[in-house]
């Protein structure tokens, strides 16, 4: 089962099982969560205008649309599309997400 960089599952462990036929299934742990004690230090606020979403910021933080799920974990934003304009949100600094081994 291979795993995309970048992914939110990047370094999740993976659980191989066994089935009465002999076929082995694999299945994805739970993730880790990330939230904003993970990331506090040099993190960048952002205040949100009119049209932006979550994958603008990782596209113009992380150059990664993709990673639009970090900066969701660490504001416990459960809905991605339901930020307002005006709304601050916490992004993780962009050398971190190098760090983590996330993005492209």
């Amino acid at each position: 089962m291979p795993i995309l960089r970048g992914s939110r599952y990047q370094g999740v462990p993976i659980t191989g099982v066994r089935t009465a036929d002999g076929k082995e299934r694999k299945f994805i742990n739970d993730r880790r969560i990330f939230s904003i004690d993970d990331v506090r230090e040099d993190a960048i606020e952002h205040t949100i205008i009119g049209g932006q979403q979550l994958d603008n910021l990782a596209d113009i933080y992380y150059k990664d649309d993709k990673l639009y799920w970090l900066i969701a974990d660490v504001n416990d934003i459960l809905f991605p599309l339901d930020i307002v304009p005006g709304q601050v949100v916490i992004v993780p600094n962009p050398d971190l997400v190098a760090d983590l081994g996330l993005g492209t």
